[in-house]
């Protein structure tokens, strides 16, 4: 990485996050690009001026300061800037917390009880709490260790279990520093954790689950050939725009350098001064120590695996579902956690609603290592516990109906699963349904 790559990263965030944040929380990508958002213009969930950014921006440059001021990362340190940025607004241009993450607000509490000698890292390590807050802001630990690769990965892997810990936060954390270490999104460490290439724009996933936001970013970074087409193929994903906006950034920014960010986004950008010069502070941290990478370990990688076999369930007499959550913005997709007979399965198994508005089910993975030619789920289900959990997941949602069918009564968005309800009623009996913490069965024997 060189200065002007390190600049890239660092700024390029920040674009990213600025551009996004009047997309956040919309619904409905177009591939009619004559509707695209291409400027700076603020506003958005948050009313944010022209070139003005959000949390992705506050909290790295709440970890850049601390890196400079202590010369090295200090997770406690890290956590401490990261609660003062929460509660009074520093690192802010607003001087004040503008959008927080469930997640992060939750380890910071916690953050906020620790004592001396207690441990820094209280991120969740529940596989529900993947969210991509872990990501958003990892540029400075790369830029301050640039010329060591193994400690790039480390601290990458280390500052996001300060706020996100389970094994896909630190996988995805190790592979992004990998990436914008190498200022190259076609390495072979990441082949086997991204979507192909060829896959459709709209198939892509756009909420704050931190495997989807890294294969959105990845995708526009390897589909293509600058920096300000990368930033636009992310951002008009919508959905948690500001995000895929701030990763996709610091990987295209390590791509092609700060020269290559359009003039009139940077002249846009609020903060664009400070920033610069405290990227120019970690490089010449990280200049300070020249290393031999050329055997620049799997291990950091390997550490985040999860290492343990697939765990099988035979078949059950009757299957129950409870624990449901949903995330209903911009379609459905949630969780729910699963009883065979009397037997709860630890990991929550997802569920989404796809674009011909049925129910598909994603049973939690096991990370693997870089040797490892495929991913395996953490569990194997029976087809008929399968079927049986599906059809219960289905039975619960409203009723839905694909685009493309008279959809007259209810709103229908292409690719946005449950946006294709057919009454604005059934998705309030949803709702009230949701509130009554459910428990569904169905027998299979």
């Amino acid at each position: 990485m060189n200065q002007d790559q390190a600049l890239g990263a660092f700024v390029g965030l920040a674009i990213g996050d600025a551009l996004g944040t009047t997309l956040e929380f919309q619904s409905g990508p177009t591939t009619d690009r004559r509707t695209w958002h291409t400027e700076m213009t603020g506003g958005g969930a948050f009313s944010v001026p022209p070139g003005g950014w959000t949390d992705d921006t506050s909290m790295a440059l709440a970890l850049a300061d601390s890196l400079c001021v202590s010369g090295k990362f200090v997770p406690e340190q890290v956590a401490d800037n990261f609660v003062v940025w929460w509660l009074d607004g520093k690192f802010s241009w607003a001087n004040k917390c503008i959008d927080i993450g469930n997640a992060t607000r939750d380890a910071l509490n916690r953050q906020m009880r620790r004592k001396p000698g207690d441990d820094p890292y209280l991120g969740s390590t529940h596989v529900s709490d993947s969210g991509n807050g872990g990501i958003m802001r990892l540029a400075p630990t790369v830029i301050a260790n640039h010329r060591n690769l193994a400690k790039a990965i480390e601290d990458s892997i280390n500052q996001s279990r300060v706020t996100h810990a389970s094994d896909e936060c630190c996988l995805f954390a190790n592979l992004l520093a990998r990436v914008i270490y190498a200022g190259d999104p076609f390495i072979d460490e990441v082949s086997q954790h991204i979507l192909a290439d060829d896959t459709a724009w709209l198939d892509l996933k756009t909420w704050g689950y931190v495997r989807h936001t890294f294969h959105a970013a990845m995708w526009a970074a390897r589909n293509s050939d600058s920096f300000e087409e990368c930033l636009l193929l992310a951002v008009n994903l919508k959905g948690d725009a500001d995000t895929i906006g701030a990763v996709a950034g610091q990987i295209a920014g390590a791509m092609y350098g700060y020269q290559a960010i359009p003039e009139r986004w940077l002249n846009q950008l609020v903060w664009h001064d400070k920033m610069v010069t405290m990227a120019n502070r970690l490089y010449e941290l990280g200049s300070s120590e020249i290393v031999d990478n050329s055997a620049a370990d799997k291990s950091a990688l390997e550490a985040s695996s999860l290492a343990q076999e697939p765990k099988e369930y035979p078949e059950p007499k009757q299957v129950s579902l409870s624990a449901i959550t949903v995330g209903s913005i911009g379609g459905i997709s949630g969780s729910f956690c699963l009883t065979l007979d009397e037997h709860v399965i630890d990991k929550p198994i997802g569920f989404w609603v796809n674009a011909d508005g049925g129910v598909e089910l994603e049973l939690p993975m096991l990370q693997q290592s870089l040797d490892v030619t495929e991913q395996v789920p953490a569990i194997v289900l029976t087809k008929s516990t399968l079927n049986a959990a599906q059809a219960l997941i289905t039975t619960f949602l409203p009723a839905i109906q694909p685009c493309g069918s008279d959809s007259t009564s209810g709103a229908c968005k292409p690719n946005h699963g449950l946006a294709k309800r057919t009454l604005p009623q059934d998705f309030v009996l949803f709702h009230e349904r949701l509130r009554a913490k459910p428990v569904l069965r169905k027998d299979v024997s």
